[in-house]
């Protein structure tokens, strides 16, 4: 009776779904190899283009990384529209949107992902193409509602300056974040948990520096809190919202 304690295991009494050690060691953060070559080439490219946009506009780029520290009167006062840094700014946003559909191609092959994106009849190059046109749709409703509010409303420079700032502030954090988020997509166990929780880090300090430049500017140009707080609401968090409700939902 002893003997046949000691040799019965848990899978045989609870089952093989209740091994205590998985067979084959497969990987928490999944395997980066089951996305194919052509993952690594997207992420190789990505990187190409960051590299030669950090090279050749360094000094445009250090503008756009001290826009997160100067106040709103400088960013006022700048006055830099300049066909150069909008095209920075649209090389940035480009990286940014393509980097954040790899991420989410990434994720879903962990076992996180596998179980949250389950539902969705999308294969994992589906899924980067969904969510990258989901936050490109995004950024340009944004910009276009900003630009139809700048046409209506009496306050031109204040929405003008309001626009710009958004822009600088999304290209400093895509500019900051990129290095951290390659290694997470090439990467397994713990460099990419490290490179995800950097990347979190910076999002979460840029997206603070920037409600604080909205809150200044708006108190700058006499408008309310009241008002602050609804374009905060209506044009920053409802549309993130509408594209993380169904992910959070699931």
């Amino acid at each position: 009776m002893e003997e046949n304690l000691n040799t019965i295991s848990a899978e045989e009494v609870f089952g093989a779904a209740n091994r205590l050690i998985v067979e084959g060691g497969e990987a928490p953060f999944g395997d980066i190899a089951s996305l194919g070559g052509l993952y690594q080439v997207a992420i190789a490219v990505v990187a190409v283009v960051y590299l030669f946009t950090v090279v050749k506009f360094s000094d445009v780029l250090f503008f756009i990384l001290g826009s997160l520290v100067k106040t709103t009167q400088q960013h006022a006062n700048d006055k830099v529209y300049s066909s150069v840094i909008n095209n920075v700014e649209r090389m940035m946003a480009l990286v940014g949107v393509v980097l954040i559909g790899l991420a989410a191609m990434r994720f879903s092959i962990t076992p996180e992902g596998a179980r949250l994106f389950m539902p969705l009849p999308l294969s994992p190059w589906g899924l980067f193409g969904a969510t990258a046109s989901g936050v490109a749709l995004l950024i340009i409703a944004e910009v276009a509602i900003l630009y139809l509010i700048r046409t209506l409303a009496h306050e031109r420079e204040m929405w003008q300056t309001l626009t710009h700032t958004k822009l600088l502030h999304f290209s400093a954090i895509i500019t900051l974040i990129t290095p951290p988020m390659l290694l997470a997509l090439l990467t397994q166990g713990t460099g990419a948990v490290v490179a995800c929780w950097v990347a979190f880090a910076l999002c979460f300090i840029s997206l603070i520096i920037f409600v604080k430049e909205v809150f200044s500017l708006f108190i700058l140009h006499k408008f309310s809190l009241f008002h602050c707080i609804l374009y905060l609401c209506t044009l920053e968090l409802f549309p993130l919202s509408l594209l993380l409700a169904p992910i959070l939902r699931r």
